[in-house]
Formats: C-alpha cells, structure tokens, sequence
C-alpha cells in the first residue's frame, strides 16, 4: 500500500465557534503539504539545510516564520517556496469565514433551546450534548483540507493508500479532534447515534433517547477511502517551519482576496491565484461549493 505524507498547520482565527468574531472577515485555515515516501526523506534533509542556515538567528529549534524581522522572513519564506517548486510536491488547504461558524452555532443552539422550552412546557426536560455542535473551527478546516488530500491521492494512485498527517504544537484535545475528522473520512458510514437525555415531571422517570441517521455513500472514491487509512502525530519528520510557511502564506492571500472580492468564496482557484505557489494547489472543487455557501460570511 503506498504511503503518503501530509504536513499540515493552522492560520489565521482559530477557536471554538461559540465565541464572538473579533473583526470582520477572519478566516481559518488549516493548510499543507502533500509528500510521496519516496522522496520525503531527501525533502526532509533539504529542508534541515534551510533550518541551519537560520537556526542562529532565532533562539527556538522550533521557530515559526512570525519569529523572524521581515527580511529574514522573506528570505526564509522563499526558500521553501522554491524547494516546494523543485520537488513539485501538492498543496492543500481548508478555509472558512469564522463569522459563518460562529453563525451556524447560534442557530443549532437557538434551535436546540427552543426544542427544550417546548418539551419543558410539556411536562418534559430535555437536555442535549452541546458538544455536536461546539465544533472547533480549526479541526473543520483540517477536515476539508485532509478530504482534498486524501481525494487527491486516491484519484492519482487509483488503489488503497495510508496517509500520515504530521502536525506541531498542538494541544492533545485538537489532535483528538483531527483524529476524529481523519475517521470521518475513512468510515463515513459509521457514525454514533446523537444520545440525549428526558426527565419526565408526571412520572419522574429519567429516559435516554438517540437520534441517528441511515444515510450512506458508495461510490468508487467513497469505497477507496474506505479502505485507505490515515494517522496523525506530532513529531518532527520534517521540520515545521515547511507547514507553517504554508499556511501562513494562504491565510496572507485569501485575507487579501477576501476583502478585495467583498468576502466570497475562499475554496476556489481564485482566491489563491496570488500565491507564488498557486498552481501547485490541488483541484478545489472537491467538496467546497457546498461548504463555501454553507459558510458564507455574514457580514461581521
């Protein structure tokens, strides 16, 4: 089975998405690079050349392109522009206004909230899991950007692959929520049941009840991923200055995209067409005009 790298880091607002935005437009973005094994490890080794070359400027072994004054960081940016140019490795990235998450959650809460009010007038009091719908904005970037690679992937190869997802300094509740999403991918047909719970007043009894859908997907790509894997870890394979470059540089592009198209899409071709590595991202279509006008800007 043929294994495959992916690299990826977070930009931009990140958070659960019960919170407030701070300003107008704030953008998560979760993006990457995809690496074959078997040119991964000279990859690696040009990148620890790139990472020594620097290493005396900055204190930290694991410093990010924010550490560096704007000339050192232009230098340092470039670099590993044009070492992803000779390697003509695949990019990805996932990205969605942070408002329209933020909007999403009031919906499903105020929906849910009435749900109870009118069980409680009933006789009943209901309560709910909050955490279905206090998603974390950044594992659902990580999701559209994981389902581009793994699409990616499964196009070219046409045969079961393993992914391995390499990720830095994130904290061990994030990368559970990444494993959930790889999960997602991978089993998309097996999906616990939403469990809830009902007090009713009249016989004071406390019943459990669960809510679950039948819906399944099969197609020739559904059953790859299917039978493909992926794992995800955060250790230093390849140092994590080559994601953080990425992603930072795609959350720079679509803000400037962003603000110039008055908030459109952030999943299309266009809105990365600035980026000096622009024609090394993989085909956008996958998945993202459904998740573009889901999670469209509100205007906050």
């Amino acid at each position: 089975m043929n294994k495959f790298y992916l690299a990826c880091d977070e930009s931009g607002r990140l958070g659960y998405v019960d919170k407030k935005t701070n300003k107008c437009g704030e953008i998560s973005v979760v993006a990457g690079i995809i690496m074959d094994d078997t040119s991964f490890h000279n990859f690696a080794n040009e990148v620890d050349l790139i990472v020594a070359k620097y290493q005396s400027v900055t204190k930290s072994s694991k410093f990010h392109i924010t550490d560096f004054e704007p000339e050192v960081a232009a230098s340092v940016r470039n670099a590993i522009f044009n070492l992803i140019k000779d390697f003509e490795y695949p990019l990805v990235y996932g990205a969605q206004y942070y408002s329209a998450f933020a909007r999403i959650y009031q919906e499903q809460k105020e929906a849910e909230d009435t749900v109870i009010r009118v069980q409680k007038e009933r006789g009943r009091t209901v309560s709910y899991p909050m955490g279905h719908i206090k998603k974390l904005s950044q594992a659902e970037c990580f999701y559209s950007s994981y389902t581009k690679a793994a699409c990616f992937i499964a196009d070219l190869t046409q045969e079961p692959f393993r992914f391995r997802v390499l990720t830095d300094e994130i904290d061990n509740k994030t990368l559970e929520n990444y494993e959930k999403q790889i999960a997602r991918l991978h089993a998309p047909n097996v999906k616990k049941p939403l469990l809830g719970k009902r007090f009713i007043h009249s016989t004071k009894n406390l019943e459990t009840f669960s809510v679950s859908s039948s819906l399944k997907i099969d197609s020739p790509i559904t059953d790859l991923l299917k039978n493909s894997s992926g794992t995800i870890s955060k250790d230093q394979a390849v140092h994590s200055i080559v994601a953080d470059v990425i992603a930072n540089s795609v959350n720079y592009y679509l803000e400037q995209y962003a603000a110039k198209s008055n908030f459109h899409h952030l999943n299309i071709q266009e809105a990365i067409a600035e980026h000096p590595l622009a024609l090394q991202f993989v085909s956008l279509g996958i998945e993202s005009t459904f998740t573009d006008k889901l999670y469209y800007h509100t205007g906050t």
